[in-house]
């Protein structure tokens, strides 16, 4: 090596040198540390209490380090036991907090849990072998011991997980993150190799560290939003006591009141997407119409809130975005995090042209019949931010307020083209009118005497027909009157007119307020059941079964259309998640025990030993196998047999899917009952079906709400079959909470 590296070095390791390289570090530090606090607390950039977190615990490493140095400084402990094995210790700890702070960007429970797991293997390690060391007290140095080994090992191995996963999941900046642990793997490598012996401070691994760490300058920048421009949009004004609004609120309101006028200029793939992105603080959305029978989405327009510019519309294919398709074509919520297993954000990022989109959040704006008109999409390619529940909540709303507002333009709409149709009848009618009353009104003009001549003068003929056209004029402004009088009536009909109250509301309000007091009725019935009051006579007590078996009737009546009203009109939430189905299958086998004890039946199911996790909606998936259970149950006779099939199959295009089949012994449904069984209209329950038309639809609505197929097979005399398609995708992702969609 050469003399001038040595010395170098050598200063690394000196009284004089120490001191700058702690200060370096610790400025490195607290450099980033007020930029990520102000980011945070001021919401530009929310997710920055995690650098706020980490480099805080950086810090307090580095002053804990300080502490030690005053202990020795003081003459407390000796510095060759302690200051050298506390340094390496503390670099090898800030290296797993470093790897969490460059990867993790997000927060995940389970990332950040095997974080946590980790540095807290490493901290007690670090302490056994700190008493070790201590123990040893020996007078050797650290440097090419078997300490310094041990240490710089988990450092080396700590680096390269984070250099891994950096280059796995490519976090904003990742490069940056590859140079920092590159810059300190080299260090630790130099160091196993070519331990400084005889000395207790390693020069590589300083040196290392002071060339890395003012790269943690970016950490609270990452985000490529321009700071300056950012801070300045993001921070509202100071309010004084002469103003009551800030400009952003400003801006929200100018674009909720230009929205009528946008309506009826056609101009709503560019308005609504401006309204919604700056009322939920989108960095981009976009307006979209389901997809068509040939599964074309088209792109009514959007709003690129940090650019401030419009995106035009265009066509996209349906087919690449197979769960986005679904939930629009349904009229659901959906929420996909980033790292969600699916196609669908790579292939909306391609066709966007951008890097990434980071999360969606999407929902849909319902027509008077709850059809969906328009399916609104949030992103969040540049900030990243991670949509919540009440996010979800609240653009949930802002739709619903939507909806009822272009439904009332609509209407309007309608209502003042009569009306300019109405009035143009009228101004027909009245030019009409005055048309024939000025030509009555030639005759009086000429004196009694002198239409007497004319009249005399007249051939009688000619006096016949002026009189007939005199009576047909007579007639014609009877007519017209008649006219004028139903135009005002059909005028103050269509200004009467108002929307009633959506069916779908009415039932699901409905349902919600029968449930408590059929709650009270059960909690009474099962109380008495159980004689706590009283011994209960053989008549008293088949009267209260009656009533308790009635009211868990009128219970399951409303679990049938309640969600129908709610699955089915309203935009019900795609729970996707991932879903063990051998579990699932062993609950449902459980749950219909009884009814088939009662019956004296089998249930026997053909389920593969190991089924894979699967991303479908658990409570949809089990509310559809119970209720086509139930209906196999009912159907089958006493001693029968209930057979259950599951099934992965595969198509030629390597695509694979679920199957599952029921089958009862209820002798098969006839030819003309079988393409009325998923019909609503069907009230009555023929031979070979156990549950309503009403309960079936639902069931069809559920799976296709899935992206699935159903269908039905019966053969006479035997029995019927009820198969079920799903397209399998393979779960990954950690399972979510109840109401959120993604993963």
């Amino acid at each position: 090596m050469p003399v001038a590296f040595q010395q170098f070095f050598g200063l690394l390791t000196t009284p004089s040198g120490n001191l700058i390289y702690h200060l370096i570090l610790g400025f490195s530090i607290s450099a980033g540390l007020p930029i990520a606090f102000f980011l945070w607390r001021t919401n530009i950039q929310p997710l920055n209490y995690r650098v706020v977190i980490g480099l805080g615990l950086l810090l307090f490493l580095r002053i804990g380090l300080f502490f030690i140095g005053g202990l020795i400084w003081q003459g407390v402990i000796e510095q060759s036991i302690w200051q050298p094995v506390a340094e390496r210790i503390v670099s090898m700890l800030s290296i797993s907090i470093l790897l969490w702070l460059w990867v993790f960007l997000q927060p995940h429970r389970r990332s950040d849990f095997a974080c946590l797991i980790f540095f807290l293997i490493l901290l007690l390690s670090s302490v056994f072998l700190s008493v070790w060391w201590v123990g040893q007290n020996n007078g050797i140095a650290l440097n090419g011991s078997g300490l310094d080994r041990v240490l710089s090992g988990f450092s080396v191995l700590t680096a390269v997980m984070a250099l891994f996963l950096a280059g796995w999941k490519r976090p904003l900046q990742w490069t940056s993150a590859v140079l920092f642990f590159l810059i300190v793997l080299s260090g630790y490598l130099i160091q196993l190799l070519r331990p400084n012996t005889g000395q207790d401070f390693s020069p590589y691994i300083r040196f290392a560290e002071l060339a890395a760490y003012p790269l943690l300058i970016l950490l609270p920048l990452r985000f490529p939003t321009d700071f300056l421009y950012v801070a300045k949009k993001a921070i509202p004004e100071a309010k004084t006591m002469d103003s009551k609004i800030t400009p952003n609120e400003m801006a929200l309101v100018e674009s909720g009141l230009n929205l009528p006028l946008a309506f009826q200029e056609g101009k709503l793939g560019t308005a609504l997407p401006r309204l919604i992105s700056q009322a939920m603080r989108a960095d981009l959305c976009l307006l979209v119409s389901p997809p068509d029978d040939n599964s074309q989405i088209i792109l009514q327009g959007g709003y690129d809130l940090i650019r401030e510019h419009y995106l035009e519309g265009g066509n996209w294919d349906g087919g690449v975005f197979p769960t986005l398709s679904a939930a629009l074509r349904n009229g659901k919520t959906l929420r996909l995090y980033a790292d969600t297993a699916t196609p669908d954000l790579n292939n909306l990022a391609s066709v966007l042209h951008l890097d990434r989109i980071g999360h969606l959040l999407t929902t849909a704006i319902l027509d008077e019949e709850n059809q969906p008109i328009f399916g609104v999409l949030l992103l969040s390619p540049y900030s990243d931010h991670r949509w919540n529940s009440e996010e979800q909540d609240t653009v949930v709303h802002i739709a619903k307020l939507i909806s009822k507002l272009l439904i009332h333009l609509k209407n309007q709409a309608e209502i003042a083209a009569q009306l300019v149709e109405a009035e143009q009848s009228l101004i027909q009618a009245h030019e009409s009118l005055a048309a024939l009353q000025q030509e009555l009104q030639i005759r009086p003009m000429y004196p009694p005497e002198e239409i007497h001549k004319s009249q005399q003068s007249y051939p009688l003929s000619e006096q016949t027909t002026l009189e007939e056209e005199l009576h047909l004029a007579l007639e014609e402004i009877a007519h017209l009157h008649a006219e004028l009088e139903k135009a005002q009536e059909n005028l103050w009909a269509i200004q009467a007119r108002a929307p009633g109250l959506e069916r779908g509301t009415i039932i699901a309000n409905l349902a919600a307020e029968l449930r408590q007091p059929l709650a009270s009725i059960l909690g009474y019935t099962d109380f008495l059941l159980g004689e706590s009051v009283g011994i209960l006579g053989s008549l008293q007590r088949k009267f209260l079964e009656r009533i308790r078996s009635a009211t868990q009737r009128i219970e399951s009546v409303l679990g049938d259309y309640l969600p129908e009203t709610g699955f089915l009109s309203a935009p019900a939430l795609v729970n996707v998640q991932p879903v063990n189905l051998s579990q699932l299958i062993q609950g449902l086998i459980e749950s219909t025990e009884d009814q088939r004890q009662s019956k004296s039946q089998q249930l026997e199911c053909e389920v593969p030993d190991e089924l894979p996790l699967m991303q479908i909606d658990a409570t949809g998936l089990e509310q559809i196998l119970h209720k086509l259970l139930e209906n196999a149950i009912q159907t089958t006779p006493p001693q029968g047999i209930v057979e259950m099939k599951v099934d992965l199959k595969q198509d030629n295009q390597q695509s694979r899917y679920l199957l599952i089949q029921i089958q009862d012994q209820g002798g098969g449904i006839s030819a003309d009952i079988l393409p009325q069984v998923f019909s609503p209209a069907r009230q009555e329950i023929p031979l070979g079906l156990g549950v309503s038309g009403v309960e079936l639809s639902i069931v069809k609505a559920m799976v296709e709400a899935l992206n699935g197929r159903i269908w039905v097979d019966s053969v006479a005399e035997s029995g019927t079959t009820f198969s079920i398609l799903f397209p399998f995708v393979p779960g990954k992702s950690t399972p979510l909470e109840k109401g959120e969609v993604v993963e």
